[in-house]
């Protein structure tokens, strides 16, 4: 019996950090670095409204709206900046100001309000 418990707390564990969040970006224009240090950097240089129009080698404009799957980082803590996964599969680093919680599309089985 003890067995069985321990077996279902480890799945039950492991289970948990496979739920990832999702995000959605607040407004177009908002970057998207391949790496944390390129992004920092952009933002270090220049404000957003003196940006210039095209983005920074190794970083893309993500446009609002677009969803973006938590990827987290052990050991990285709270931080300005965070690794998501966007729709095409790619891995990206953003500010974390420019993102907001996905409100979703509710439960299937809850009513939803016409």
């Amino acid at each position: 019996m003890l067995r069985r418990t321990i077996m279902a707390f480890v799945i039950c564990a492991a289970a948990a950090p496979a739920c990832a969040e999702v995000w959605m970006v607040r407004s177009s224009g908002e970057l998207g670095c391949g790496d944390r240090e390129t992004l920092v950097s952009a933002f270090a240089s220049q404000n957003a409204s003196e940006r210039s129009a095209r983005p920074p080698a190794g970083c893309v404009e993500l446009y609002a709206g677009e969803r973006l799957l938590d990827q987290p980082e052990a050991g990285a803590g709270f931080n300005d900046y965070m690794r998501v996964q966007r729709g095409d599969g790619s891995t990206v680093f953003v500010r974390s100001s420019a993102v907001v919680p996905d409100p979703g599309i509710g439960s299937m089985t809850d009513d939803r309000q016409e």
